[in-house]
């Protein structure tokens, strides 16, 4: 049976993650619109999307992470953006292919959303 309190929970991740995933959408966007406009160089791409990602992830865990096991939270919060943001990107894409760069993404993903939720639980104690 599921609690309220459980509920909320579901909800405040749900909620984070919606936020985290349409925040990289339109800054996505945003960038592919500079770079056919300003041409940006195609190396500085990658960085930038990485970029996207950790404010997006970071505002998105920042909303739905609440209560104690910061690390924990926030390390799965990540590592469930990640995944889902590599999956709504290969449809956008039309083509699905992990590869390194997905495990990689993953990785680094969790660490953000890990930091995020030692940040906020330690923000909200003092």
């Amino acid at each position: 049976m599921v609690t309220d309190m459980e509920g909320n929970r579901f909800l405040n991740y749900l909620l984070g993650l919606l936020i985290s995933l349409a925040l990289s959408v339109a800054l996505v966007f945003v960038m592919a619109v500079i770079v056919s406009n300003v041409g940006i160089p195609t190396g500085a791409i990658k960085p930038i999307n990485q970029a996207i990602k950790a404010i997006s992830l970071f505002i998105g865990a920042f909303i739905a992470l609440k209560g104690d096991k910061g690390l924990i939270k926030g390390l799965v919060f990540g590592a469930i953006y990640a995944a889902i943001s590599d999956l709504l990107f290969s449809l956008i894409a039309g083509s699905f292919s992990p590869d390194i760069h997905s495990v990689l993404d993953l990785i680094i993903c969790a660490v953000v959303g890990a930091i995020v939720g030692v940040l906020k639980v330690n923000a909200v104690r003092n």
